[in-house]
């Protein structure tokens, strides 16, 4: 990897962002009701196994196992006082590997803005800045799986006063009748008109279908960063008492090639494994 800034290799071509962490941390053994992020300090050498196989497979971009480690989700587990402890060791873990760019994964605090909810806007934006101050060893903050304006809007604020470095901003959107749409109802173009002011913009969690409907409409809408997509590995189905992600590592690599023409960033969300990026790396790299 280039000793140069994420943004500067952007430049130079398409990165392959990794995949899923909690499938993966499930198969390494995390139980229900047991706190992911927790792991950062209490079984390092399995999350770093996960990064690791990751950046084996090709990724340039790995995300920290933070998705889940502000305040409010870690206050669930009586851990809202180690915030900066496991936001700290999570983004270590990453750069222990060598070579990707450390993402720091910051996820929906899990709360609902008023009115429809008890939270606020400024309440939100200092539980991020308390997470994002955690990784400022970082190389950007990944915001990701957003459905509200508001609630992205108060991270990239946060972002931008806890750290000074490069935002990505990514949305989950469902796939309806009038294009895509959050489940709080944003559309692309509503995203990219009122929080343009991020480094990458893009779409996970969702189907490539999704992804490249998001990114073409983030584009029609005067988007100019980079754009991002991870998309799911398929549809998920419920079988023997578990959610199961059914397309394979070359099926969803070979639904990757349409994304070649619009992204910056590609790679994968929920079931997609070592597997699954390395075929995405391979499409991404062929002449």
């Amino acid at each position: 990897m280039a000793d140069s800034g994420i943004l500067d290799t952007l430049r130079e071509g398409i990165l392959v962002a990794d995949g899923a962490m909690g499938t993966m941390l499930e198969s390494a053994g995390l139980k229900p009701g047991m706190c992911p992020e927790l792991w950062n300090v209490e079984n390092a050498d399995a999350v770093t196994g996960v990064h690791r196989g990751y950046a084996d497979a090709g990724a340039d971009v790995v995300l920290s196992n933070t998705f889940g480690a502000s305040r409010p989700k870690l206050e669930r587990y009586d851990l809202g006082e180690r915030v900066a402890e496991i936001n700290a060791a999570a983004v270590a873990l990453v750069r222990s590997i060598g070579g990707p760019f450390v993402a720091a994964s910051v996820g929906p605090s899990g709360k609902i803005l008023e009115p429809y909810g008890d939270a606020s806007v400024a309440e939100l934006s200092e539980a991020f800045e308390e997470q994002m101050t955690g990784c400022r060893d970082a190389d950007i903050i990944w915001v990701e799986t957003m459905t509200d304006i508001g609630e992205a809007r108060a991270a990239v604020d946060a972002a931008k006063r806890a750290t000074d470095l490069p935002i990505a901003l990514t949305f989950t959107y469902d796939d309806t009748p009038s294009g895509p749409r959050t489940m709080m109802g944003v559309t692309p173009e509503a995203a990219a008109a009122e929080i343009g002011d991020v480094a990458v913009l893009g779409v996970n969690c969702g189907t490539m279908d999704g992804c490249m409907a998001a990114l073409q409409a983030y584009r029609d809408a005067g988007a100019e960063m980079p754009l991002v997509a991870r998309a799911n590995a398929g549809l998920p189905k419920w079988e023997h008492g578990r959610t199961v992600f059914p397309e394979g590592p070359a099926a969803y690599a070979e639904s990757v090639r349409p994304l070649k023409e619009i992204a910056g960033i590609i790679g994968g969300c929920c079931g997609t494994t070592p597997a699954h990026i390395a075929a995405v790396a391979a499409v991404v790299r062929e002449g």
